[in-house]
């Protein structure tokens, strides 16, 4: 019974730790996104960004952590202080915000956690490639033969045009210089007189 206990105790501590890496993976995309798009935006609408990045960051702060998280939360406090304080001075935010996002880039890797584990295998090992032209097949599934070996390809015949079915009504070539004639009156060409109403 006693193990149970102690494994329990290790999950939740395995996953505050990953919680707290969550936290900072999605403060450092909302910096990500604000450095992307600051150039589009103005300096209003890029200082309401920033505050709502400090905003986010003073809720991981105020949170309850373990101890063991708790070196890490001076790190993220120094960089909302550092925003914040940009913000108040009026500051270059674009200067201090490359700053901010690599100190916290450097927390996440601390603690371990991937801030995108979707790309990554496990174990983190990059999947292993082939190189180009390496057992290469043609879509039948038949090794690539050398140049010389390679038969051309067949010709084509020439494409015939189709008849068009019985039901369908055929185009009528144009007389003249405006519409074709109605059906049932003369045509003005022929007969040299207008046609009648």
């Amino acid at each position: 019974m006693a193990l149970s206990k102690i494994s329990f105790k290790d999950f939740l501590l395995n996953e505050n730790k990953f919680y707290l890496g969550q936290r900072i993976g999605d403060v450092l995309t909302s910096l990500h996104d604000l450095q992307q798009n600051s150039e589009g935006m103005g300096r209003r609408q890029v200082t309401a960004n920033a505050e709502r990045i400090v905003d986010q960051i003073r809720s991981v702060l105020h949170s309850t952590w373990s101890k063991k998280e708790e070196k890490y939360l001076k790190d993220i406090q120094k960089a909302g202080a550092a925003i914040a304080r940009s913000i108040e001075e009026k500051g270059d935010l674009e200067e201090i915000l490359p700053s901010v996002t690599n100190e916290l880039e450097q927390v996440a890797s601390k603690l371990g956690t991937p801030a995108n584990s979707l790309a990554t295998p496990p174990g983190g090992e990059e999947p292993e490639t082939e190189e180009p032209g390496e057992n290469m097949a043609d879509p039948q599934g038949q090794q690539e033969q050398p140049p010389e070996q390679q038969q051309p390809p067949q010709e084509q015949p020439p494409m015939q045009p189709q008849a068009q079915p019985q039901g369908m009504p055929q185009p009528m070539p144009q007389q003249g210089m405006g519409m074709p004639p109605m059906p049932g009156q003369p045509d003005m060409l022929q007969s040299g007189q207008p046609p009648q109403m």
